[in-house]
């Protein structure tokens, strides 16, 4: 009787605190920096701030002539503009260069906003595309992506 008493408690232990259960697997989203010009261009993220999130970028990117860099970020939901609005939302404590050639181009920065077309900026949730992916791993839901043009060299 005792056995049967024990052998209950930890069947209902076991299961109830989860060690047996199976983890549900975690949504990626694709963000995607792309070069949509000529010739290689440099990106350097510059922290504003001492606190910044784990997944935040930090440092220098080279993206070579009609190139794409993705990096990888964990979704939140499967809303696509509420996910645009996460990650741009990293990019708070930021500033985004552009460099051509060892010279600084354009310098971004700035509060996350909707700002229509008429910025053109990582900052800028309206700047963003947002893409489907079918031929990408089996977690990853879908992708953002920013485009570098001849216009933000001006």
């Amino acid at each position: 009787m005792h056995l049967r008493i024990i052998l209950i408690g930890l069947s209902s232990l076991l299961t109830g605190c989860g060690i047996f259960s199976i983890d549900p697997p975690q949504e990626w989203i694709d963000v995607e920096y792309e070069n949509n010009l000529n010739y290689q261009i440099e990106i350097k993220f510059h922290p504003d701030s001492t606190v910044l999130n784990t997944n935040a970028l930090i440092g220098t990117k080279v993206l070579d002539p009609s190139s794409v860099w993705v990096q990888t970020d964990f979704v939140n939901n499967e809303d696509e503009l509420r996910n645009i609005q996460t990650i741009v939302d990293e990019y708070e404590s930021f500033t985004i260069e552009l460099y051509r050639s060892d010279s600084l181009v354009k310098a971004w920065d700035g509060r996350p906003g909707n700002y229509g077309d008429s910025i053109h900026s990582p900052f800028n949730y309206d700047s963003w595309e947002v893409k489907s992916v079918n031929d990408r791993g089996p977690n990853t839901v879908g992708a953002v992506t920013f485009t570098i043009t001849e216009e933000d060299l001006k």
